[in-house]
């Protein structure tokens, strides 16, 4: 028994010794690959799931955008009709609040600084050309006949996109009134975000 005890004794004292010697150096370089492959594999999981925050947080601002217009814009027809200036093809104003908006057969026009960026309060909305990548939060441009996607009209277009993107990329909100009567179409241009 006082063999075993010895035994049991000298390897409790190797084990103290390699303790206090692994205290006094830190880390193993095993134990160190091991943490650098888990925070690889962690950056690999969390990294798509980020970009795909980014996404959704985009298109729920573009979302959101489109469904300000919509509401706005038939506030502004519902002004004109009460007011007499909704018939098709008729240009007109309607004042909001303390705003004054022209309108085309009472919906408002697809001209960015003297209708469109009022419907959304977007004040500091920034006008820019075509092919300029927009430098503010949004920028727009209005008073088109295309726009990307395809669209076209027979009366105005106007687009709003945000920073980072610029007119010609399908990244931001289409406002088209036709000039004929009909409500303005709004589209959402989500495929190039």
């Amino acid at each position: 028994m006082k063999n075993n005890t010895e035994k049991t004794s000298v390897m409790n004292h190797k084990q103290e010794k390699r303790s206090s010697r692994r205290a006094n150096h830190g880390f193993t370089l095993v134990e160190l690959i091991l943490v650098i492959v888990v925070l690889g594999i962690l950056a690999v999981i969390v990294t798509p799931k980020f970009l795909s925050f980014t996404d959704d947080a985009r298109q729920a601002q573009l979302i959101r955008l489109a469904s300000d217009l919509k509401a706005t814009s038939d506030l502004v027809y519902a002004s004109s009709v009460i007011n007499q200036n909704a018939e098709p093809g008729q240009d007109g104003t309607a004042d909001i609040g303390t705003v004054t908006i022209r309108t085309n057969s009472g919906y408002p026009l697809a001209n960015l600084n003297f209708a469109v960026k009022f419907l959304v309060n977007l004040d500091a909305i920034t006008f820019t050309n075509a092919n300029i990548t927009c430098t503010d939060i949004w920028c727009g441009l209005g008073n088109q006949r295309t726009a990307p996607g395809g669209l076209t009209s027979t009366g105005l277009i106007t687009k709003i996109f945000p920073e980072g993107y610029s007119y010609n990329d399908l990244c931001g909100v289409v406002y088209i009134n036709d000039q004929d009567g009909s409500a303005p179409r709004i589209i959402v241009q989500s495929e190039g975000c």
